[in-house]
Parts: C-alpha cells; structure tokens; sequence
C-alpha cells in the first residue's frame, strides 16, 4: 500500500540522519513517491511540457542540473539531482554573530566596553554598564540644553521657577526657565537615555535650593546667599541690630536676616488712616533677592495704586 510505502521513507530518512546521511527529495508536483528516494515535499522541480524536467526548484529557487547549494539551515549542503533535490542531514551546531564575527556557545568578546557571552540558544548576552565615551556624549549635550533652559530676561520677574538635575544624573537641581519648553524637554529626555545605559555617576550632597534669581548675564541661577537687614520708620538696621523701635508697639525688636522679633507687651500702636501693617522689599540686591525689608504701615491699595497690590497693600518695590 502506498502509506506503508511512505512510513517506509520516512524511516528510511530518520536512519539515514542520524548516521549524518543524506535525503533525497522528490520532484513536486509527481502525485507519490521520487524514483528511488523519499516522498516528494514540494519543494523539488515539476516536469517541463513534452517531458521531464533535470532542474530543482528549492525554497523558492531553481538549480540547475548537477548544481550544488546551502540547505535552509545554513550549515548542511544540497544537490541538484535528476530533478531531485538531496541535502546532507548534519545536526547544525548553533552559533552567535555580533559585528561580523561568529562565536561558538559560552565564548565571550567586548562590545565597547561591556562583555558579551554567546548563548546556547544562539542569543547574546552583554553586561550594562555605561561606556565613558557615552556618558561624557549626553553629559556634554546635557550642559548645552542646560544653559539654553536656564536663559532669561534680565529684570523681569517669576522667570526661574523650574528647577531641574544639575547633570545628566544624580545632580543637584539646580533652577531653569520652564518657559524654555524645548530645552527643559531635551534634558528630559536626555536624563533617559543615560538611565538607560546606566550613566550612574556618585551623587553629591546636596543642599535645599535657595531662591533663584535672573542674573544680570540672563541665566537663572540661585541667589546668592546674603544677609538681609531691616528698614524700620525709614532707617535700615543692619542683620543682628536689636533696640530697634517697633513700629506698631512700644516694644523692642531685633533684625534677623530682615525678620524683625519684637518683644511682647501690650501697648499697641495703630497705623494711620489708609495704611495696614506689612512688609515689602524696599531695596534689591545685583540679582533677584531682596537686601532690605521695610517693616511699617504701608499704603492700602486703591485704585491708582502704582505698585503690585497684595494682601489689600500697595507695594511699590518688587524684586524680580
């Protein structure tokens, strides 16, 4: 019968491979069995009008006569035969490419600076750490796009509210203009690309940020730390003065940074008419930061108040 006919060659083929044999295959299209080989698979040549064809067709591909060529698995090696194709049978040791070089299974290479190890299923494995030159590239990207999101206009205020890393990774932050949208998303993304490769660099101590300020060369920067006196009844008490008159008691205070801490009795002075107890800026410093606080009964805002109005009090000086 024609199937014990086919068990038959599969057998014969299965016997054949593993002595590292090889197997015919038959030419398509026959309708049984090739002439002294195994059933036809397909993938052998068809007969040619007005008699049979000696070409192959294997895997889409037409051989000629005699003509040898690889098999599909890259390792064993076919022949054109009578129209039949015939492939050696060798198992096919598996192996890893990378960069044009071929590794056998548990052998390792470099690929930049990380060490690589072929797998025995053929993939490649690679340790993650960053390579120098790569960090130092984003690093160096990272400082130009920095300087871009940290650009601002000289006097004009709430510009420096953003902050951001420092570096590239594991910095301290350090204050942008978030108005800057394409440079404050670069860094973003930049901050990315190292965490992908690993860029880990050690982290500084870092400090809680000050206020930031526009600086006279249009970067926002933190201001720099000074200390702030105090302006009381029209005379500015340096930071550390006490036996200042309170302006609103008989009480005696101390300047603290431009804080005043009064003592506490009870002898209340009211502000004239139209003014409210406040505090407001009265001198700014190169940068953002205000040097000297007024503390006093300032002006209610109205509406022909010149000043910014807050709080029901119109501030003349706002440093910015």
């Amino acid at each position: 019968m024609r199937v014990r006919s086919l068990v038959g060659s599969v057998l014969a083929a299965a016997l054949l491979a593993a002595c590292g044999g090889s197997v015919a295959i038959g030419p398509a299209g026959a309708g049984g069995e090739a002439a002294g080989g195994a059933a036809a698979s397909g993938a052998g040549g068809g007969a040619a009008a007005g008699g049979p064809s000696t070409d192959c067709v294997y895997l889409g591909v037409s051989h000629t006569q005699g003509m040898s060529f690889p098999a599909g698995d890259g390792c064993n090696t076919c022949s054109c035969q009578a129209g039949s194709v015939s492939c050696t049978l060798r198992a096919c040791a598996i192996t890893c490419q990378s960069n044009g070089q071929v590794y056998q299974p548990g052998q390792t290479f470099n690929v930049d600076c990380n060490t690589c190890t072929c797998q025995a299923d053929g993939s490649i494995s690679c340790t993650g750490i960053a390579c120098f030159n790569q960090c130092s590239a984003l690093q160096s990207e990272y400082a130009d796009a920095l300087k871009r999101a940290k650009a601002c206009t000289p006097g004009q205020p709430d510009q420096c509210q953003a902050s951001v890393s420092s570096v590239v990774s594991c910095g301290c932050s350090t204050p942008v203009n978030a108005s800057n949208t394409e440079a404050v998303a670069e860094l973003s993304a930049l901050q990315k690309q190292a965490d992908a490769v690993s860029c880990i660099t050690p982290c500084p101590p870092c400090v809680a940020p000050g206020p930031a300020t526009c600086t006279a060369a249009g970067s926002c920067e933190e201001a720099p730390l000074r200390a702030v006196s105090c302006k009381v009844g029209g005379v500015v008490y340096p930071s550390g003065t006490s036996g200042i008159p309170d302006p609103t008691s008989c009480n005696k205070c101390s300047c603290d940074n431009g804080t005043l801490n009064c003592t506490l009795a009870a002898c209340p002075i009211d502000c004239p008419p139209n003014t409210k107890y406040g505090t407001q800026c009265a001198m700014c410093g190169p940068t953002d930061a205000c040097l000297t606080i007024e503390h006093g009964c300032l002006p209610v805002c109205t509406p022909d108040c010149q000043g910014l109005c807050t709080d029901g009090i119109c501030r003349s000086l706002v440093c910015g």
